[in-house]
């Protein structure tokens, strides 16, 4: 899988996603002992039905996707489990979501 700083990415055409469509939470609601309380991810919507992969593309500022996800679609949107590190750059514009085709 190619690195988010890697010079010669592969070239994948996505359908950009709106970033102010794509929710940011923190947790679940759900602390106990050994649990991680600053678990974060993302969500948006997804026309797909319940229980479809949907591929998530994580492109650079320039779209050259640099790596992929897939989330399960339930209740016509998805939700993905990340690393602070990528949420925050994400929130820093550094990294793009598209949905792939």
């Amino acid at each position: 899988m190619p690195s988010l700083f890697d010079p010669d990415p592969p070239q994948f055409l996505g359908k950009p996603t709106d970033l102010r469509s794509v929710g940011f939470f923190h947790g679940r609601g759900e602390n106990y002992v050994g649990s991680n309380a600053s678990h974060r991810g993302i969500v948006g919507a997804s026309a797909l039905p319940d229980g479809s992969p949907q591929r998530l593309l994580f492109c650079d500022p320039q779209g050259n996707a640099r790596f992929d996800y897939t989330a399960i679609v339930r209740g016509n949107e998805w939700r993905l489990d990340m690393p602070f590190f990528i949420i925050d750059a994400i929130q820093a514009g550094r990294i793009q979501v598209r949905v792939a085709p």
